[in-house]
């Protein structure tokens, strides 16, 4: 009965805790400006569609749910973020009290929630949001096959890959994770005679079939470019990419928790083959190939700082039960190091909240992106009224960034378009874009730093124009310092060309 109270205590608590913290996220993306990847996959929203060139298409599906239920607004882009969130969370719980105790789930889970890296996923909607929601539904749904001999729990985990698959590509490396395993650990190989495993990943291609389908009618453009034309643009060794890689890790997971990961890996590793549990090589195998494939890329290639975020949940786990079992280094060095590791991410958690909402805190544009789309909206729609016109100028810029901020913050969220209206690629835009009904229309033409113009001096403008009018640049401000400056351009006369739609 103590057992069963206690228990229920940590139920309570957590979920108690991450009511508190969706109630904290609901009132901080309220006010958060969005930012431009939000923006974009918002215009994916528009233009509903089996998938998309650059992603599949889950982010924009719940975008849409929930701007057609509760209008558009920067709340209800963002309201499925929340929600995958607080799912996350709970399903860390569930997976590391099923795998040792509810104690390491409640901790796994409250450290997850305080780190940087969950932050990009709480409150801000990126592909993120849903594939590590659906990712570790897929892994509780395996720990239960796993762990209980519960075959027909493979079916959960097969429709939760399929809906990770609608989420992001890298979901691929999932059911990789699952088959390492089985086929390493001895005692649940049997599971690989069943039918079940198979079942499930072959229901999973069925879900992710709108995207197989969008892509058969488009040439299979975006599984292209995220495998051949990713591929070809890997360049040569370079050591300042991997080692500017694991900075940005350091940083989104907070020093001590980095130190306390790659500690809990070696560990793990050395005792893999010793005398590990099979819950260790269970958490290891789900992390450690995307850990070493995204490593190997990147002596080689940029690594984006949140392709590794599915890969922290389950060494979390792992480093909270070498925790509780101390064996962090030696066992008096446990207490002291925990303390300052949760010291050390409550006040990275505070500051990454803080700092959008203190102005005088000087910061370089590339880090704020948030900030000054709803003025330099204004701003345009001000010059649109100043030139008397039976129909106001439509609005390009160079960069399906500036184009999808434009678009979101303009009264009515008129169409905007970047810059495929020159002839040259806009990923998703190229899909969207027509160029007869814009013909002989004027329109203004903006670009800055987050998207540099690279044919400012090559007569890219007057090819598709009769005639240009450079207009007074605009300036953002964060606090008394300028955070971005936008040049604007009028266009006279679009001549529009011969487009052939992707």
């Amino acid at each position: 009965m103590t057992n069963l109270l206690q228990n229920q205590s940590y139920s309570k608590k957590l979920f108690g805790l991450l009511l508190g913290l969706f109630c904290f996220r609901l009132f901080y993306a309220h006010n958060l400006p969005l930012s431009p990847q939000e923006a974009y996959y918002w215009v994916f929203s528009l233009h509903p569609d089996l998938s998309y060139f650059d992603h599949p298409p889950l982010t924009a599906y719940t975008i849409l749910l929930f701007t057609r239920l509760f209008g558009t607004s920067v709340l209800s882009v963002r309201l499925g973020a929340l929600l995958f969130s607080f799912g996350c969370s709970w399903f860390i719980f569930l997976i590391g009290k099923r795998l040792y105790n509810e104690q390491i789930g409640f901790r796994t889970s409250l450290l997850h929630n305080l780190l940087p890296t969950f932050s990009i996923t709480s409150a801000i909607m990126t592909p993120d949001s849903p594939l590590v929601f659906f990712w570790l539904v897929s892994i509780y749904c395996s720990l239960r096959a796993v762990q209980e001999n519960r075959f027909p729990f493979y079916w959960g985990a097969g429709i939760s890959l399929g809906l990770a698959l609608l989420s992001k590509y890298t979901a691929v490396l999932l059911p990789c994770s699952l088959l390492l395993f089985l086929l390493i650990s001895k005692e649940h190989r049997p599971h690989l005679k069943r039918i079940e495993p198979y079942g499930a990943f072959i229901l999973a291609l069925m879900i992710f079939s709108p995207v197989w389908i969008w892509n058969v009618q488009h040439q299979w453009a975006s599984l292209a470019f995220q495998s051949i034309q990713r591929a070809s643009e890997i360049g040569g060794l370079s050591p300042k990419q991997f080692l500017g890689f694991w900075a940005s890790q350091i940083g989104i997971l907070t020093p001590l928790v980095f130190l306390g990961l790659c500690w809990s890996i070696g560990r793990g590793i050395k005792r893999f083959w010793s005398n590990g549990f099979w819950q260790e090589r269970f958490l290891l195998c789900l992390a450690l190939p995307m850990v070493v494939l995204f490593s190997l890329v990147a002596t080689r290639e940029w690594v984006k700082i949140n392709w590794l975020i599915p890969a922290y949940p389950p060494l979390l786990l792992l480093m909270m039960a070498y925790f509780q079992n101390g064996e962090f280094w030696r066992k008096w060095s446990v207490q002291s190091f925990s303390r300052w590791l949760h010291f050390s991410v409550l006040v990275v958690f505070f500051l990454l909240h803080l700092w959008p909402f203190i102005p005088q805190l000087k910061v370089p544009g590339s880090l704020d992106t948030y900030s000054g789309w709803m003025e330099l909206a204004m701003h345009l729609e001000k010059i649109q009224k100043e030139k008397k016109s039976t129909t106001a100028p439509f609005i390009f810029s160079w960069g399906h960034k500036t184009s999808a901020e434009l678009q979101f913050y303009l009264s009515g969220h008129p169409p905007t378009w970047a810059q495929t209206v020159l002839g040259k690629k806009a990923l998703g835009y190229d899909y969207w874009f027509d160029p007869q009904p814009l013909k002989g229309k004027d329109a203004l033409f903006v670009y800055s730093d987050l998207e540099r113009f690279p044919h400012e001096k090559t007569g890219l403008l007057e090819k598709y124009f009769d005639r240009l009018e450079p207009l007074e640049s605009f300036s953002v401000y964060r606090g008394k310092h300028v955070l971005r400056t936008f040049r604007i351009v009028r266009c006279y006369g679009y001549k529009g060309y011969d487009f052939i739609k992707p």
